[in-house]
């Protein structure tokens, strides 16, 4: 089907109550969740460190949050992800994430150290254990955005952004209890020491581990070939597990500083230039899918410039916020991610992701409706 085939203009369909409301439950399911992982952590870090180190713990592991947050979002900038869905991503990996994986690994700990001695249950628990079902439990979060949600789950750089805001979350929550326990044996000095190798050297772990199996699955997502496809992500999950537990090994031993220049910082230099081609390519496809727009008169060559090419859309967003305030740039914003969404909408229909049929053609008018953009049809 192709937008001249409409007969008339079709507006934008409200949310029905059910869909306002659902917000709202996953708001209050989110707020109750961090409560209680609040509630749990602070019994926990308080019977190690007291109230002191659960304050210290809980300051040194936000601090640099917003940061590596704000640099996760730099990434994906064509096609802007939904607040909510990046929220329950680092809410995940807060919450559900750390809470079963410290539960399982803890039980395969002791149960290693009943039948072999404790040294071999703490090197089981971290290196065998921890590797598996931490990467396993954020990477069923990203399944469950690969599967319920296709239209948001385009590429390799959606599965990257994703494993980000997981292993952030997951990440803080585990500072917590490592800050607050140094607290407690070598006081402020030894937290300190302790945030800026964890905090400034290493935030990245989490992210980067869980990136592997978002880099698997956004593979899959885009890809034509059948048996790649399918045996993309299990492979991501694979290389996730085999790094997260070379670092856990080498940590073990002694010898991370070796593993952080030898296979950190390489394997995180990988994925940065994976992303610029991926993001590129994302560049590609918003000035092939909305070409016909220019054609039709429906996007100014500025505006259109602006959808593909980063450098100029920054330089307008900039000028508007300056020159007309943040309302304007807010509308802005607003307008170029609907047109990123129009874009990609188009390529998942080429693709095959989702049928060419009247519901996409429905969805593609409320874009342009979205955009402010009249559509005229064609006989």
């Amino acid at each position: 089907m192709s937008l001249s085939a409409a007969s008339s203009p079709t507006p934008v369909s409200r949310p029905s109550p059910n869909s306002r409301l659902l917000p709202w439950i996953g708001i209050i399911v989110a707020i109750s969740s961090i409560c209680c992982c609040g509630t749990l952590l602070s019994i926990w870090v308080g019977s190690e460190g007291g109230i002191s180190g659960l304050l210290i713990g809980l300051l040194l592991a936000f601090l640099p949050v917003p940061f590596y947050v704000l640099l996760a979002l730099w990434i994906d900038r064509y096609e802007p992800e939904p607040a909510w869905m990046l929220a329950a991503a680092f809410i995940w990996g807060a919450v559900i994430a750390t809470a079963f994986s410290a539960i399982i690994n803890t039980a395969n700990g002791l149960l290693v150290a009943a039948l072999a001695g404790l040294e071999v249950g703490d090197l089981f628990s971290a290196i065998i254990s921890a590797p598996i079902f931490e990467e396993g439990f954020k990477g069923v979060a990203l399944f469950i955005f690969f599967l319920w949600r296709k239209d948001e789950f385009d590429n390799i750089i959606d599965g990257v952004l994703y494993a980000a805001m997981l292993g952030l979350g997951f990440a803080m929550v585990e500072n917590v209890i490592y800050y607050g326990r140094e607290f407690a044996s070598g006081g402020l000095e030894g937290s300190l020491t302790l945030f800026a190798i964890r905090g400034l050297a290493l935030p990245f772990i989490h992210p980067l581990c869980t990136a592997m199996t978002g880099i698997g699955l956004g593979y899959a997502r885009q890809s034509t070939k059948g048996c790649l496809r399918y045996a993309s992500p299990f492979l991501g999950y694979f290389a996730a597990v085999t790094l997260h537990g070379i670092w856990n090994l080498s940590a073990s031993l002694g010898g991370w500083v070796i593993a952080y220049f030898v296979i950190l910082i390489p394997s995180l230099i990988g994925v940065f230039i994976l992303l610029a081609v991926v993001r590129n390519r994302e560049g590609k496809i918003m000035r092939q899918y909305l070409l016909t727009d220019l054609q039709n008169g429906r996007l100014t060559d500025l505006e259109y410039q602006a959808m593909y090419s980063l450098r100029t859309r920054a330089r307008l967003l900039w000028s508007t916020f300056f020159g007309q305030g943040v309302s304007a740039w807010r509308k802005a914003t607003h307008f170029y991610q609907l047109g990123g969404e129009l874009a990609f909408h188009r390529w998942r229909i080429a693709r095959g992701v989702i049928p060419n049929d009247d519901a996409a053609l429905q969805k593609e008018i409320g874009y342009l409706h979205a955009m402010g953009r009249a559509i005229t049809p064609q006989a």
